[in-house]
């Protein structure tokens, strides 16, 4: 993955005429014997474990949707919050940051387009002055 997404934005800055990247890939991902030759290892070695998924859509339906969550239909907006509330947590300790930094608000509301729901993690609003 980190190999793909480095080519993908090397491909990008390339294109944009912009000054590259010194990491342009991962050296040794093409092979697990080969990317031991630069990941030093005690005791094991690594393989290739990589998931191939040969139905996606029976997948999908396994990991989301009613066999998931069932018929509630509150359940991918409880899920939206928890995720928030969860990102926020994860950055008060990776920023050693207090108990009480960052802020999710949910929002309802009404326009000409019908009913809304908005949530907002307020901590990406106030990164310079929190």
């Amino acid at each position: 993955m980190i190999d793909s997404e480095l080519r993908g934005v090397d491909a990008l800055l390339v294109d944009l005429n912009r000054k590259r990247l010194a990491a342009r890939g991962v050296a040794g991902v093409e092979d697990p014997s080969r990317l031991a030759e630069f990941i030093p290892t005690a005791d094991w070695f690594p393989i290739d474990a990589q998931v191939k998924v040969g139905n996606v859509a029976g997948l999908v339906s396994k990991l989301a949707g009613e066999e998931l969550y069932g018929q509630d239909p509150t359940v991918p907006l409880r899920e939206l919050i928890q995720n928030s509330a969860d990102a926020i947590s994860a950055r008060r300790v990776l920023q050693h940051r207090g108990d009480h930094w960052g802020d999710l608000v949910v929002r309802l509301g009404e326009d000409d387009s019908g009913h809304w729901i908005e949530v907002e993690d307020l901590v990406l609003a106030c990164q310079s002055t929190c």
